[in-house]
């Protein structure tokens, strides 16, 4: 049983130690943060993934800025649609 459990925490140690230096400095600060919000290092990695950097995402700012203008105006239109209809 030692020895399968000094395995496994050896293996543990090569996956962080083929971080560079510089990684585990980033990384290693920002864990207490994820402990306390209750989420794991995989769970934040594969929610910021697909949004920090989506496929086919080479959007400059001002880009973003005026498809959420747009986005906010047809929810808007929609909401004065459905107050316009709605009985009194």
């Amino acid at each position: 049983m030692a020895n399968s459990e000094w395995k496994g925490f050896s293996k543990q140690g090569e996956v962080y130690f083929r971080a560079s230096p510089d990684e585990r400095n980033e990384f290693a600060p920002l864990l207490p943060k994820l402990r306390e919000a209750g989420i794991s290092l995989t769970e934040a990695v594969e929610f910021a993934l697909p949004r920090i950097r989506p496929a086919g995402g080479d959007k400059t700012f001002n880009e973003v800025v005026q498809a959420m203008q747009a986005s906010k105006a047809d929810m808007l239109k929609g909401t004065m649609c459905s107050l316009n209809t709605t009985e009194r």
